[in-house]
């Protein structure tokens, strides 16, 4: 884009107007450039904004019995260990 810029006021300080073609394109094509990377920035950050919405809704129980977010875990019951007797006073 600095070639454009560079290009457009050469021409224009020597009144070469027929040169303007080619320094008008370059900054055309860096300012398409430009635009698109902010579009596509834009839609990339709403695309996962609502992909992450959508993974919370998913998280959520359904209310049905049984019904558990693919996450969680029941609680286990531990077992009582033979070696908690060692630690009782004799």
């Amino acid at each position: 884009s600095l070639e454009g810029v560079v290009g457009i006021f050469e021409a224009g300080r020597e009144k070469q107007f027929h040169q303007l073609v080619y320094p008008t394109l370059v900054m055309a094509a860096a300012i398409s450039a430009l635009v698109a990377l902010g579009a596509f920035q834009f839609l990339s950050r709403r695309s996962q904004r609502e992909a992450a919405a959508g993974a919370d809704d998913a998280d959520r129980p359904t209310g049905r019995p049984g019904s558990m977010a693919p996450n969680e875990r029941q609680p286990s019951a531990r077992p009582a260990h033979a070696s908690s007797s060692a630690t009782e006073p004799r």
